[in-house]
């Protein structure tokens, strides 16, 4: 690939955070007396943003206002909890590193809020990423191309210039709202099955991989 920027998905791509964002929506359900959800249950409410993440975990019938109310609760909760479990997938940040010496841009981009991407970012991927872009006034979420666009524009580049890496169906409509290549990766949120039915293609099965794909040397 002839690429000028490696753009990132954050959860499940770069950082496991399924663990954190477990706990902390489980702890804010049962703060409002509502059960909890398994692992299993809460696999598929990750990667459409925080507010559709609350809305997928409540009960089938729960009021907006209260949904509106677990929200802004875990939105603090989340952020001062989330860096308990959370990490860098193995060999993920040097892969990053390498891209990055090799001329290309690195970016991630997140459907997580934009301070937590930022906090996120400044603890793990200091020196593996040129910038970070989270939810936003303004701008919408993925896999509204939005994100992407405002990427390209502050370098000055085309969607022909980049490739978008991520793990999730979002990420897949992403990529194709973007007219952007895709790798999409196994290690995250979502099994390759599921992701083939989605229009998965260009698999990588570690993060090394990338390099491959990229032509990074």
């Amino acid at each position: 690939m002839n690429k000028k920027i490696a753009m990132f998905d954050m959860d499940g791509t770069v950082l496991n955070t399924f663990e954190d964002i477990v706990n902390a929506t489980n702890y804010v359900l049962e703060k409002f007396g509502l059960p909890k959800r398994s692992r299993e249950e809460m696999k598929f409410n990750v990667g459409y943003g925080a507010y559709r993440q609350i809305e997928g975990s409540v009960p089938s019938g729960t009021p907006k206002d209260l949904i509106d109310k677990i929200y802004e609760f875990y939105l603090p909760y989340y952020n001062e909890h989330s860096l308990i479990e959370t990490k860098p997938y193995d060999g993920i940040v040097k892969v990053m590193e390498e891209i990055r010496k090799s001329g290309l841009k690195v970016a991630i981009i997140s459907n997580k809020p934009d301070p937590t991407v930022q906090l996120l970012k400044d603890k793990f991927f200091s020196k593996a990423c040129d910038i970070a872009i989270g939810a936003m006034d303004g701008l919408n979420i993925k896999p509204s191309s939005d994100m992407i666009n405002k990427i390209l524009t502050e370098y000055n580049l085309d969607a022909k210039d980049s490739v978008y890496i991520g793990d999730t169906e979002v990420d897949i409509a992403t990529a194709v709202n973007s007219n952007m290549d895709m790798i999409v990766v196994t290690w995250g949120f979502r099994d390759v099955d599921f992701l083939k039915s989605n229009g998965g293609k260009n698999f990588v099965n570690s993060p090394e991989e990338i390099l491959k794909v990229l032509e990074v040397k």
